[in-house]
């Protein structure tokens, strides 16, 4: 095992809306493939078998008890990969549920977990699921990660939060609509060379309430540079990363460690 280079897959899948058992079907092919790849990571979209809907009282399911974090354990258990995902989980209220991320490691064990900081209002989000308030870090084979969700990427806030922790990628899941994708593309290169790391975006395909979907899932480099970018059909995508690219940056040019953090808050 070489410590500091990653192999990552990138799940483009067509989501069929909440569809959850044709789904996982697509899902474990896709991990399948990349374990044969011998990726160490594959990364799906946000709520990775329904797709970005509201009907929380059909989709979300319960913390203990979710078949859809059980999946996704067993297989990352079957193929040995760790595997990044999204899925609704209900609030003990039962009001509202809680969009999240969840990344379970080669073991079938549920590593990471975060909650979605900023639901998107513009689709009523925050009606329906409950803001996060905790930042999510982990790290494989050596290569510390950060973990957001989709319409997260537009607050740079968070990122300065993150910029804290020095992560070497920051990996964002989506449902980011065709209508906006100019928008993610530009703001996945900045946050890229404002903090000084890896961004990898995995956003879906096909259809769901209405809106069109057409991918664009990519990776960009420590100093903004498009890696790989997959777009417009259901794609299974690779990027090899080495954290000594992310050191070598910011000791040449050092911006991240001029950030003046205990500053900003005071301005």
């Amino acid at each position: 095992m070489i410590r500091g280079k990653i192999k990552i897959a990138l799940g483009q899948i067509k989501i069929i809306w909440e569809d959850k058992d044709k789904n996982r079907a697509n899902c474990e092919t896709m991990v399948k493939r990349a374990a044969q790849a011998n990726s160490d990571l594959i990364i799906f979209p946000e709520l990775t078998l329904t797709g970005f809907t509201m009907n929380v009282n059909q989709i979300a399911e319960d913390a203990g008890d979710s078949p859809t974090i059980l999946f996704f354990e067993e297989l990352a258990k079957k193929y040995k990969i760790n595997i990044i995902f999204g899925v609704a989980l209900k609030l003990k209220d039962g009001k509202k549920g809680r969009n999240m991320a969840i990344m379970v490691d080669t073991f079938g064990r549920a590593r990471t977990q975060y909650q979605k900081i900023h639901p998107f209002s513009f689709a009523q989000e925050e009606k329906y699921y409950q803001p996060g308030d905790k930042l999510a870090l982990f790290s494989i084979k050596g290569f510390k990660c950060a973990l957001v969700i989709c319409y997260d990427l537009r607050f740079p806030g968070l990122f300065e939060a993150l910029a804290k922790h020095r992560p070497e990628a920051v990996i964002i899941i989506a449902n980011w609509p065709k209508a906006r994708i100019r928008h993610w593309q530009t703001l996945l290169a900045a946050r890229s060379f404002d903090m000084q790391c890896n961004v990898i975006g995995v956003n879906r395909v096909g259809k769901g309430a209405n809106l069109e979907y057409n991918g664009y899932s990519s990776a960009y480099s420590v100093t903004g540079e498009k890696i790989v970018e997959y777009k417009n059909k259901e794609t299974l995508g690779f990027v090899e990363l080495d954290k000594k690219t992310v050191s070598h940056q910011r000791r040449a040019f050092t911006s991240l460690r001029d950030k003046r953090h205990y500053l900003y808050p005071l301005l």
